[in-house]
C-alpha cells in the first residue's frame, strides 16, 4: 500500500465528503505516523478481523482522473463500493494488529484488480434504463434531424453508463403525441455538450494510467 498516495487522492474524491475522515486525513500529513508508516514495504497485503457486513478483498485504484473501490467477495464476483463506505471499511484502531491473508486472498485480489475498472457497459442495466435506451433508439427514427444527439446519448447511456437515473425517467416519458415539446424538455435537460464533456472525459480516463494504490482483506 502507498499511504501518501491515499492522503492526497483522498480528499478530493467527488462523493466522499465526511469530514471526520477528511480532518483525520489532513492531521495525518507530515506527523509521525505517517512518517512510521512510509517505511511498510510496498504491496504489503493484510487480513483484518473487523466485524463488518461486507467480507471479502477491498481494493482501490486510480486510472487517469477517475478511481473505484471494489470488493471482492470471491474469484468469480466482485461488486462496487462507494468512497464513503470504503473508507470506512478502512478505519482502525491504532493498537489493531494485522493478520496473515487467507489462502484464497491471491485469487480473489487477482480477479478483483482485474475487473478494478470494469466498462459500465459490461455491468448488466436495470430495466428502467433498457426502457429509456430503447426509446432513443425510435427517437432516431422519429427526429432524423437530431440524430447526432441521439447517437451520444445511446452512447453515454449505453456503452458508458453514466446518464443520472432521472434523464432515463425524463426520456421513458417522452410521448408521440407530444413529441417537439418532450423532446424539447429533454434536449433542455441534457443539453448536446453535457454529453460531449461525458465522453471526452471516458475517453481520457480509458487512456489513463491505472494505478492500484490498496489492499486489504476483510
Amino acid at each position: 500500500m502507498d499511504n501518501k498516495r491515499i492522503l492526497n487522492w483522498i480528499p478530493d474524491i467527488p462523493d466522499f465528503r465526511d469530514y471526520k475522515y477528511k480532518n483525520l486525513i489532513f492531521s495525518l500529513k507530515g506527523s509521525d505516523a505517517l512518517l512510521a508508516s512510509s517505511d511498510i514495504p510496498m504491496r504489503t497485503k493484510i487480513r483484518r478481523q473487523k466485524e463488518s457486513d461486507k467480507q471479502g478483498v477491498l481494493v482501490f485504484g486510480k486510472k487517469g482522473a477517475d478511481y473505484a473501490f471494489r470488493l471482492g467477495i470471491s474469484n468469480e464476483e466482485t461488486t462496487s463500493i462507494t468512497a464513503a463506505e470504503a473508507i470506512r471499511l478502512f478505519e482502525a484502531e491504532a493498537n489493531e494488529e494485522a493478520q496473515k491473508v487467507s489462502d484464497t486472498f491471491f485469487d480473489i485480489y487477482e480477479f478483483t484488480k482485474k475487473n478494478l475498472f470494469i466498462r459500465k457497459s459490461e455491468v448488466p442495466k436495470d430495466r428502467g434504463l433498457q426502457e429509456a435506451i430503447e426509446k432513443v433508439e425510435q427517437l432516431k427514427e422519429l427526429l432524423p434531424g437530431k440524430k447526432d444527439y441521439f447517437d451520444d446519448l445511446e452512447y453515454v447511456m449505453k456503452e458508458l453508463g453514466d446518464l443520472p437515473l432521472k434523464f432515463a425517467r425524463t426520456i421513458r416519458a417522452i410521448r408521440k403525441e407530444h413529441l417537439q415539446e418532450d423532446a424539447q424538455d429533454l434536449f433542455d435537460e441534457v443539453p448536446h455538450d453535457y454529453l460531449i464533456k461525458i465522453i471526452e472525459e471516458a475517453d481520457s480516463i480509458e487512456e489513463g494510467e491505472e494505478s492500484l494504490i490498496l489492499a486489504e482483506e476483510l
